[in-house]
């Protein structure tokens, strides 16, 4: 089997930092109580409806959107748990009494093509609804997903200090 290269891996884990957020809505349930901050909507409706306020969706849209959510979650789910298991495996190995460095490495390797995977499932779902919408509706995101990154870059980077506690 051949070896994915390092650069690869990093690569598609930033990437699949980066798809993180779409993710993370995708995967809300409604089960989210509607005063959870992590929920932010309506109850019953997936998260991702959020990133799509004052887009003026159809209820069709809107159910079609809810559907996609819906027959997704599992998969999304299941990457998410998959990472998450995998994470901890590599920070045991971390802390391990004896420090293994292939061991190390292969889960690293995993983690990576796990991450990736879930950046693939989150990319496609995000495509699909995407799709669902009008042009003027897509053109709205893009300015607002636009405004979102330029704020991003303006924001400092480096560790955020909290200074309510001191």
């Amino acid at each position: 089997m051949n070896r994915v290269s390092p650069a690869i891996l990093r690569f598609l884990a930033t990437s699949a930092i980066a798809l993180a957020v779409p993710l993370t809505a995708l995967a809300q349930t409604a089960s989210a109580p509607a005063s959870s901050p992590e929920h932010r909507g309506h109850p019953g409706e997936p998260a991702v409806m959020h990133m799509l306020r004052g887009l003026d969706l159809t209820e069709s849209q809107r159910s079609q959107i809810k559907a996609l959510a819906d027959s997704q979650r599992e998969a999304v789910r299941t990457g998410m748990q998959k990472v998450r298991e995998l994470r901890r495996s590599l920070h045991e190995q971390a802390f391990a009494d004896k420090y293994d460095a292939a061991a190390a490495s292969a889960k690293a390797d995993q983690l990576a093509r796990a991450e990736a995977d879930l950046a693939r499932l989150t990319t496609e779902n995000m495509q699909k609804i995407y799709a669902l919408l009008t042009p003027d509706q897509q053109a709205k995101l893009k300015e607002r997903l636009s405004r979102h990154e330029e704020h991003e870059q303006r924001q400092p980077s480096g560790p955020r200090h909290d200074h309510r506690s001191k």
